[in-house]
């Protein structure tokens, strides 16, 4: 990321590329995630009581947390990495 600022990118670019990264692979793996639920949800369906194999809400809800982890996972080091001065690291590598 140093290496992008210190050739002209703004804080600003290099925290959206980053986070957009993290949400393109937490979008991958949630949606992997809740086909898999989908499909194994019917044979987990007589372990949980009160909620059938294929509830959209808790499937709606599962993936809102979790979509808002990913985001906050991916945006406070980036946001973090971007404020470095490039001069500073790239001096210490």
């Amino acid at each position: 990321m140093s290496i992008r600022l210190a050739l002209g990118a703004t804080p600003t670019g290099v925290c959206r590329m980053v986070v957009q990264r993290g949400m393109a692979l937490s979008g991958i793996g949630l949606g992997l995630g809740a086909l898999a639920g989908v499909v194994l949800g019917r044979v987990l369906q007589h372990s949980v009581r009160g909620v059938s194999g294929s509830d959209a809400a808790s499937y709606a809800a599962a993936i809102a947390v979790l979509l808002g982890v990913s985001f906050a996972a991916s945006a406070a080091p980036a946001w973090r990495a971007s404020r470095i001065d490039p001069a500073i690291v790239l001096r210490d590598e």
